[in-house]
């Protein structure tokens, strides 16, 4: 790197520090959150992104624990558009720029006014580990919340929670750099190794019930290996670091290739869970992939080239006619679109499910995806039994929501590979029960939709006395009601299991946990909405109503009780941030149900003088409901 734009660079950063104002670049230009804040570099960083790291007892590409540390510094997997390897290794080699460079994510306004931090604002929302020297309330706030967290053994909530959230960014920030949190040196360390980057093995064989944990190279003097092993760890680290300041390519890759021979030679297959080189590619692959981000637009294109054909569905035309033939290509592209993008989806969760060693049950991020997947196959298998076209637009709607709030806020829903919690382990009823549950939650989320489209086709048509409009209404109406009795089947069974690996887990079947009872209220609105139409309470209008409230009620199950309540197996506390975005749904929801009820209670008269113009009649044929 150019040595005079290194000192410009950090005079900048030193002038910005202590003030309000945020960091400018060497232009002058305020450093944003959409400007780079490292320069583009010439370095290939495929050879080290496949390097192993071990990072909480699990082995991974250090492409990924690159990103995880970035996000847990940054709140960000690509802070500032850069790619998070290039930003670790900024961190990892210019550590004097990196403390005082503003990386780390500010706590809210009101916890950083409580403990005299810099108070983010919009033109910057992080602060830098020298600005920790201008808070010592801060800093003693912090030792009274460590005493309270690990002597005291006393909860803390609040303010305390979040300071403590922030202190774990700054002191993620400080372990890279090999630096304090507390008071960041104004000269680089003096062990060029330092800072933290676990990736060399024990020289001892692992003992069976203890943790086989790898150490970092500036441990390497220590660690008892031969000088062999020793000079060629040195002499790796030497040369990437070198390198990387030079922008030396060439010698970098070689430099990087040099560190995982030398991992290698340590032989790590000495630990039971290590398998070999080639899982680590794998998930390099999956990485660069990020296949359940594309997956969000893939299902939004299957969308939306269903919501186009529907209008051609409908032409019948001659026997063996053209018309007929556009209407059954219309409906089978929008079929096949969705059946390729369930299949690259089929794929992801397959291999993410072969890289961790365990089934996608552990955290809400795999729910969701989970769950997209399920809606899709579930919506698909509906769609050839009714054959509407209506069924693959509502299927590629479910999952490509589903994506799009699993990709949320990747900081509260972490989307990386993760160990189980020991309760999720315990037996293998958690297998049966998670993906029972996941799919009655995708189908009833395909009934709530189905109830939007056929209310909002009802706004615009429930006064037509058009038969073709109302026989389009009872269609939509009929496929909305008969997706209700399969989910609510799943998801009594999924409670049934749910209980019986409780039982095996704790000892009881049924301790109303929020999310056992979160659940059994969703399973008596539905069966309510069910006993409701049979019974001849409601009718269409009625039952879409119904699948609003079934809605709100799944909307807490799996959303409300998990986040806002604590329970055995929920995820409250999960981040330090819940979203808030998610809680308008109930809100809308309840809106949209008063304006319909609304509605519906001016047209009664109407519905006095056409009595059949509100009952579901059974689909028959290929035929669109836009006829």
């Amino acid at each position: 790197m150019n040595k005079n734009l290194v000192l410009v660079l950090l005079t900048a950063a030193l002038t910005a520090c202590g003030t309000d104002a945020p960091p400018s670049d060497q232009d002058g230009k305020a450093i944003t959150p959409t400007t780079p804040v490292v320069a583009e570099s010439p370095l290939d960083l495929d050879a080290i992104r496949r390097i192993p790291v071990q990072h909480r007892l699990r082995y991974q590409p250090f492409g990924t624990y690159a990103k995880v540390m970035v996000r847990s510094v940054t709140g960000r997997d690509n802070f500032h558009k850069t790619d998070p390897v290039l930003l670790f290794l900024h961190w990892r080699f210019n550590p004097l720029q990196a403390a005082h460079g503003r990386f780390i994510k500010l706590p809210s306004r009101d916890t950083a006014e409580h403990y005299g931090l810099e108070k983010p604002t919009a033109a910057t929302e992080y602060t830098s580990l020298a600005m920790l020297r201008e808070s010592p309330k801060f800093i003693r706030a912090i030792e009274v919340i460590r005493r309270k967290k690990f002597d005291e053994k006393v909860a803390t909530e609040g303010h305390e929670d979040e300071a403590w959230g922030f202190w774990s960014r700054a002191a993620t920030l400080a372990n890279i750099c090999g630096v304090s949190p507390e008071s960041p040196d104004t000269q680089p360390p003096a062990d060029e190794f330092a800072g933290v980057l676990p990736v060399l093995p024990p020289v001892s064989d692992p003992v069976s019930g203890e943790a086989y944990v790898f150490q970092s190279p500036r441990d390497i003097r220590r660690m008892g290996w031969g000088a062999d092993r020793t000079d060629a760890v040195t002499t790796a680290m030497t040369g990437l670091a070198d390198s990387f300041a030079a922008n030396d390519a060439d010698a970098f890759t070689g430099a990087s290739e040099g560190l995982l021979a030398a991992i290698l030679a340590m032989n790590p297959g000495r630990d039971p869970s290590w398998r070999s080189l080639d899982w680590i590619d794998r998930e390099v692959t999956l990485n660069r992939l990020n296949p359940f981000s594309a997956l969000r637009f893939i299902y939004f294109g299957v969308f939306f080239i269903a919501l186009c054909a529907l209008p051609l569905m409908g032409l019948k035309g001659s026997e063996g006619g053209t018309g007929r033939t556009i209407g059954r290509i219309a409906w089978a592209t929008p079929i096949l679109a969705a059946m390729a993008a369930l299949a690259y989806h089929t794929w992801a969760i397959i291999e993410r499910t072969e890289i961790s060693g365990r089934a996608m049950i552990g955290n809400l991020y795999e729910s969701f995806v989970f769950a997209a997947a399920s809606g899709m196959l579930l919506a698909l298998i509906f769609e050839f039994v009714w054959r509407r076209g209506w069924l693959t637009v509502s299927g590629a709607m479910v999952a490509m929501l589903a994506l799009f709030s699993a990709q949320l806020d990747p900081e509260f829903m972490n989307p990386e590979v993760s160990k189980l919690q020991p309760v999720l382990i315990n037996n293998s009823l958690i297998h049966i029960h998670v993906p029972t549950i996941m799919s009655s939650y995708a189908v009833l989320v395909l009934t709530v939709i189905l109830g939007h489209v056929y209310l909002g086709l009802w706004l615009v048509r429930g006064t037509s006395r058009e038969p073709q409009h109302r026989a389009s209404l009872s269609r939509i109406a009929t496929f909305m009601f008969w997706t209700i009795p399969p989910g609510v089947i799943l998801l009594f069974a999924g409670i049934v299991l749910g209980g019986v690996w409780a039982d095996a887990s704790w000892g009881r079947f049924w301790g109303n946990d929020p999310k056992e009872v979160a659940a059994a209220v969703t399973f008596v609105v539905f069966v309510i909405v069910i006993h409701g139409r049979w019974a001849g309470w409601l009718r269409d209008v009625g039952t879409a109503l119904g699948s609003l409230v079934g809605g709100v009620a799944l909307w807490w199950t799996w959303w409300g009780s998990n986040v806002y309540q604590t329970g055995r197996h929920s995820y409250a506390g999960a981040g330090a941030n819940i979203p808030w975005g998610p809680l308008l749904i109930p809100a809308v929801e309840m809106l949209f149900f008063a304006f319909i009820a609304v509605i519906w209670a001016r047209r009664r008269q109407f519905y006095r003088d056409f009595p059949d113009a509100d009952k579901a009649t059974p689909p028959d044929g290929l035929m669109s409901i836009t006829d």
